[in-house]
C-alpha cells in the first residue's frame, strides 16, 4: 500500500521524464539535422501535448487517522469526583488502622476519625465552562485533562498530578505519617489513582476525526479480482502543458533594463 500523493505524484514525475525523454530526442536529431545539408532545413519533430487528461483506477486499501480527544466533564463534576475518592481513601486508612489495633485503645493521632469533608465548588473562574475549585490543584489537574495533547497519553500525567493532591491533602490532615506507616508500598494510592484513571478514561472521548493519508493499492490483479463496487474509484486529472517565455532588454552595458514573463 501506498498512500494516494505518492502514487499520483509519482505518476506526474513520470510523464515529466517522458516529455525530458523526447526533448534529448529531438535534440539528437537537430544536431544530426545541422550536419546534413539536405536535412538542415527541416524541421526537427517535436511532440507537444498541450493537455493530457489521464484516468487512473485505484482501490482504496486503508486510510491513516488522527483524533482529537476531549475530556468532557465539568470542573465541578471533576473536583467532586477527586475529592470523593480522597474521602473513600482516608476511610480506608482509618478501617485499616481499626483492624491494626484490635484492641480499639485510641490511636495517638486524633484527626484520624475526624469526618473528611469535601470541598464544593465556588465563584466562577475566568475561562468559559470552568468554575474555580477551593483547590488550586485540582484546577491545575483539571487543565492538564482538558488538554488534548495530554490525552492521549493521560496515565502519567494523571497520577503526577493526583499524586500531588493525594499528599497534600493527607498531610494537610496530618496523616502522612499514619498512611506511610500503614501502607508501606503505597498499596492504598495505587488502588485510588487506578480508580481516578477509570474514571478519566470513561469521560474521555473522540471529539473529532481526520483522515492524514488515503492508502490506496493499483496493482491491476487486485482492482480487478478482489475490489468491489465500493473500494475502487476512478481519479480523473487533467495535465496541462505550460510554457514560460523569459524576454529581456539590456542596454549598451549589457545591463538588464526590462524584463518580462509571458505564460503560454
Amino acid at each position: 500500500m501506498i498512500t494516494l500523493s505518492e502514487y499520483l505524484g509519482f505518476i506526474f514525475v513520470e510523464i515529466t521524464n517522458a516529455r525530458v525523454m523526447a526533448d534529448k530526442e529531438s535534440a539528437r536529431i537537430a544536431e544530426m539535422y545541422s550536419k546534413n545539408p539536405l536535412m538542415e532545413k527541416f524541421s526537427v519533430p517535436r511532440f507537444k501535448i498541450p493537455e493530457m487528461e489521464l484516468s487512473i483506477p485505484v482501490v482504496v486499501s486503508g486510510a491513516k487517522f488522527t483524533n482529537t480527544l476531549e475530556f468532557i466533564d465539568t470542573i465541578v463534576e471533576f473536583d467532586k469526583v477527586i475529592m470523593d475518592e480522597i474521602s473513600t481513601s482516608i476511610n480506608k486508612l482509618q478501617i485499616k488502622r481499626s483492624n491494626l489495633n484490635s484492641d480499639f485503645q485510641i490511636i495517638s493521632n486524633p484527626d484520624l476519625f475526624k469526618p473528611f469533608k469535601v470541598k464544593k465548588p465556588i465563584s466562577p473562574h475566568g475561562s468559559v465552562g470552568v468554575q474555580d475549585t477551593s483547590d488550586k490543584d485540582i484546577i491545575e489537574f483539571y487543565e492538564d485533562m482538558r488538554d488534548p495533547g495530554n490525552l492521549s497519553h493521560p496515565n502519567e500525567i494523571a497520577t503526577l498530578n493526583y499524586a500531588r493532591v493525594f499528599n497534600r491533602i493527607f498531610e494537610e490532615k496530618k496523616l502522612l505519617g499514619v498512611y506511610k506507616d500503614t501502607y508501606p508500598k503505597n498499596e492504598l494510592f495505587q488502588e485510588s489513582v487506578a480508580s481516578i484513571l477509570a474514571y478519566i478514561n470513561s469521560r474521555t472521548i473522540v471529539s473529532k476525526t481526520k483522515i492524514e493519508n488515503l492508502l490506496v493499492s493499483p496493482e491491476t490483479n487486485i482492482i480487478q479480482e478482489e475490489a468491489s463496487d465500493l473500494s475502487v474509484f476512478n481519479i480523473k486529472a487533467k495535465i496541462t502543458e505550460e510554457g514560460i517565455f523569459v524576454k529581456t532588454v539590456r542596454d549598451k552595458d549589457n545591463k538588464v533594463i526590462k524584463a518580462d514573463v509571458d505564460f503560454e
